[in-house]
């Protein structure tokens, strides 16, 4: 494997972890925002914010695991 490869790797890796933090971030703003009573709140907005949480929190998950699968390859080669 060329330096080059290995700079895409180590790149792949540093972006997959900065959209996971992010992403985990959001979701955590995103379930604050359920749990703070607020009058007035429209009663489709819960539901909303849950399926939004939980897609993140998937999508979080696939960007660890692909960071994974990056480090993976790259302590192989």
């Amino acid at each position: 494997m060329n330096e080059k490869e290995l700079q895409e790797l180590e790149g792949k890796i540093d972006d997959y972890n900065r959209f996971r933090f992010i992403l985990l971030s959001l979701s955590t703003i995103l379930f604050l925002g359920i749990i703070v009573p607020v009058e007035g709140k429209a009663p489709w907005v819960s539901p909303l914010l849950i399926v939004g949480v939980f897609i993140m929190l998937t999508f979080a998950c696939l960007c660890h695991y692909f960071t994974k699968k990056a480090e993976s390859e790259l302590y192989d080669k």
